[in-house]
């Protein structure tokens, strides 16, 4: 699983520096460095509502849509089988759970649709470290634009992609515990 998670991370870490950028732009009185009129005072809450739009929408957005495509393309694919937790003593009364068995070829096809997901969200966390870096920029206090900042490089912190965040939503979209047999593809691999 990690090897598909490597360009993920290398997207993360270099939004991450870009975020932790922004943000000590965003503690710095960067107004006096640049030519630019004194904004009206409307534009710092107009910027703070935006960043809270980007926030909910990063959250909220990529969700619906990966967990959507889990749904129209997994879900047929979910079959039942005795829960391995259940007793010993009691195998064949054992309930049954819902399982995704997931090999290799399944878990690529299940990695394109996580990554746009995942870069729609990222971006979208960076572009709260960016408010708070413009809002400096324009000359407003640092109470306007240190939280963004923070809120950005917090926000991007939160996102590193990891198995339980590309298989979770698949998870909740089709109500089965994902299982994956990476193991059993291998042999066909050359």
């Amino acid at each position: 699983m990690n090897d598909h998670l490597k360009i993920p991370r290398v997207l993360w870490s270099a939004l991450l520096t870009a975020a932790v950028l922004f943000c000590g732009g965003s503690f710095l009185p960067l107004h006096s460095y640049f030519n630019t009129a004194t904004p009206p005072a409307i534009a710092a809450p107009a910027f703070c509502l935006t960043a809270v739009v980007d926030i909910v929408l990063s959250f909220v957005f990529p969700r619906i849509q990966y967990q959507a495509w889990a749904q129209r393309n997994l879900k047929g694919l979910v079959t039942s089988e005795p829960d391995p937790t259940a007793d010993k003593l009691f195998k064949k009364a054992a309930p049954e759970i819902k399982v995704l068995r997931v090999d290799r070829p399944m878990l690529r096809k299940m990695i394109l649709p996580w990554q746009s997901s995942f870069i729609i969200s990222a971006a979208l966390s960076e572009s709260v470290a960016l408010i708070g870096g413009l809002l400096s920029i324009l000359g407003f206090d640092l109470v306007w634009s240190a939280p963004l900042g923070l809120a950005g490089v917090v926000l991007i912190l939160i996102r590193w992609p990891s198995e339980r965040s590309v298989l979770g939503p698949v998870e909740r979209a089709v109500g089965a515990r994902v299982v994956l047999d990476l193991a059993s593809s291998e042999a066909g691999r050359p």
